[in-house]
């Protein structure tokens, strides 16, 4: 059983609807999930899993709370849970195996939980002499293993610094997952509570603690690299070092959670929502996020037979088929299930092809793979020039992907390549345009296409990069001495340099073909003349 608790230091940030989420999913995949609610004075995981309504409330009759009680009554904990727990219905009834029990605070909001919950003394049970606190949440922990045997324990654990709360993070968890928002008062609580975490003193056999921290409430950041700085930013200030250094956290990877305008107004899961992947940004960041907290072995042996079967559909139900996939993509997120839907586009739908081709790329981790590479180069050249013509719409698939996918590939295919960088080109990205070419160029042997190496120029003065022309132009020079086109890029390249030897080399030394450029372009066959001081000249030509 992997206990994985969720922790925030302040409330507000998403917290139980995590939990929730994570369980559905889980349970989607024949994992036996039993869930606790430990935010006894703000109880809310039952609304979570939508035991809200008046069948879902008569379910709960007693809880945590009560599980205490009992026991501050009777000097041992009961011998049975069943009267505290209740079941949740899973995401998918028929299809899943999984399983979900819920060990709710109590019977809120009822007036004998709070009066239970009042009673309860957290000094007694955790700071008297012999103070059973810890053994009996321990106890609890181990009864849950035996009379349920999850393979998950998921514990909402209370904001904050108590009593109840130190022991969900400390004491009962393989995993700490610490939500956050980007304010000082979350982060410095945070860090504190996350830097106590090492100092307590571990149990016989308790491994470290894997820490977790997921920053929430981000609006998606349109603005290039700007997400990246704040979650560097974060992640920098929670390992700064502590006064005591053997307490720096050492954070590998912040997650984030964004903010979706609809939950708002009223909360819903993501996990068997009505909203796709595609749709959701939020439910992408929670498959992100459950690919760090649930182990592939988990998942993998549900998704390629379910990839599988639609597959073997989609002939004679393509429509069905194609739910199905997206369905498995967005509970899973898994490579296959992209594939899948990638095998079910490629031939016939360009756009969705591209699209699933960039998802696939993206859940893969950079992966290359042969069907993703096999739908860029049927499908980008021909929507990437119908695109940049009309100026209209949005290209399926992002061009950073596409150009990561083409190195990948081995950077040469010429025709992906030449178009990659038109389109970059097309949006004044000329430094990026210019790199594309440079790997063609470098994978084209020793003479290289004249039309290559004249755009190159071109797309090199435009990026403002005269180091890279002029020694482009010093390589490149003696193969194209008689080509007008490079003739001509070859003394811009010169003019915006301003060396004198320069001019005067291209101009006297009989090299190259002037008389090509003189023909070819004659307003900068005249610039050349006259930043050489040969303005005479050029009024006879």
């Amino acid at each position: 059983m992997t206990t994985i608790t969720f922790y925030s230091y302040k409330g507000g940030v998403g917290r139980s609807l995590a939990v929730a989420n994570v369980a559905k999913y889980l349970a989607r995949f024949g994992q036996r999930v039993f869930a606790i609610d430990f935010d006894l004075e703000a109880p809310g995981l039952h609304y979570k899993f939508a035991l809200d309504g008046a069948n879902g409330i008569a379910q709960i009759k007693q809880g945590v709370v009560d599980y205490i009680s009992a026991f501050r009554a009777s000097g041992r904990t009961p011998d049975s849970l069943s009267d505290y727990v209740v079941r949740v219905e899973g995401p998918d009834k028929e299809s899943s195996s999984g399983r979900i029990w819920l060990m709710p605070a109590g019977s809120v909001p009822s007036a004998s939980y709070w009066r239970h919950l009042a009673q309860i003394s957290w000094h007694d049970l955790f700071y008297s002499d012999s103070a059973p606190g810890v053994p009996l949440f321990l106890e609890l922990k181990q009864q849950i293993e035996q009379q349920f045997k999850p393979d998950f324990l998921l514990i909402d654990a209370r904001t904050g610094i108590t009593e109840i709360g130190g022991v969900a993070t400390t004491v009962l968890p393989e995993k700490l997952v610490c939500l956050l928002m980007k304010n000082r008062e979350n982060l410095d609580g945070a860090r504190e509570v996350l830097r106590s975490i090492k100092r307590v003193p571990k149990l016989p056999g308790q491994p470290d603690i894997e820490v977790v921290p997921v920053l929430t409430r981000i609006p998606e950041i349109s603005e290039a690299g700007r997400e990246q700085e704040v979650i560097a930013q974060v992640r920098d200030f929670l390992n700064e070092p502590a006064p005591d250094l053997s307490m720096t956290l050492n954070i590998d990877q912040v997650f984030v959670l964004h903010s979706e305008p609809g939950l708002e107004l009223a909360e819903a899961l993501r996990i068997g929502g009505e909203m796709s992947a595609a749709q959701s940004p939020l439910l992408r960041d929670y498959l992100r996020l459950f690919s760090r907290l649930v182990p592939r072995e988990v998942i993998e042996p549900y998704v390629v037979p379910l990839v599988r079967d639609a597959l073997g559909r989609s002939f004679d139900d393509p429509s069905a088929a194609e739910k199905d996939l997206q369905v498995l993509i967005d509970y899973s997120g898994h490579v296959e299930a992209y594939r899948g839907l990638l095998n079910l586009y490629r031939e016939r739908r360009p756009g969705e092809a591209l699209r699933t081709a960039e998802a696939l790329w993206r859940a893969g981790g950079g992966v290359h793979d042969a069907v993703s590479w096999y739908v860029v180069q049927k499908w980008f050249p021909g929507m990437s020039k119908n695109y940049r013509v009309q100026r209209a719409g949005k290209l399926s698939i992002e061009l950073d992907i596409v150009a990561e996918m083409w190195r990948s590939a081995g950077a040469n295919d010429v025709e992906v390549g030449l178009e990659l960088a038109e389109a970059f080109a097309s949006g004044k990205d000329f430094k990026a345009a210019a790199g594309i070419l440079q790997r063609l160029l470098e994978n084209a042997g020793s003479v290289p296409q004249e039309a290559l190496v004249v755009r190159y120029l071109q797309l090199l003065l435009q990026s403002s990069d005269l180091q890279a022309a002029v020694f482009a132009v010093e390589q490149y020079g003696h193969a194209f001495r008689e080509s007008a086109d490079f003739l001509r890029e070859m003394a811009r390249v010169i003019i915006q340099s301003g060396s004198k030897m320069a001019l005067a080399n291209f101009l006297d030394r009989g090299e190259f073909r002037v008389d090509l450029l003189k023909d070819r372009d004659p307003v900068v066959y005249s610039e050349l003349l006259a930043c050489a001081g040969r303005q005479s000249e050029s009024e006879k030509s």
